[in-house]
């Protein structure tokens, strides 16, 4: 991320807005899934959120401000019995 940034500054000269937009899933019930399937897709659709946001604030702030976009997924409010583990990431980057 850090790269990443840097690269956005250096040619654009500041942050003024992310959209955190990315997510996997797999069709999947919470008893076929595996432990490493679900750390992934944690990873990729919650983790990644993180990461992205607690990278550009600094930057953010430091140049008075932006803004940050999350987009979550349906399935943040409806849960799939097929797919627990992109329901359960979902419903993380809405909260």
């Amino acid at each position: 991320m850090e790269k990443l940034i840097q690269k956005t500054i250096d040619e654009w000269v500041k942050i003024d807005i992310l959209v955190n937009n990315a997510g996997i899933g797999m069709l999947k019930s919470i008893e076929d899934t595996s432990s490493n399937e679900w750390k992934n897709i944690m990873e990729n659709n919650l983790e990644s959120v993180f990461n992205c946001t607690k990278s550009v604030i600094p930057h953010m702030r430091k140049n008075g401000g932006g803004s940050i976009i999350n987009l979550a997924s349906v399935a943040s409010y409806v849960g799939f019995a097929d797919d627990a583990a992109y329901c359960a990431s979902k419903g993380g980057v809405l909260i």
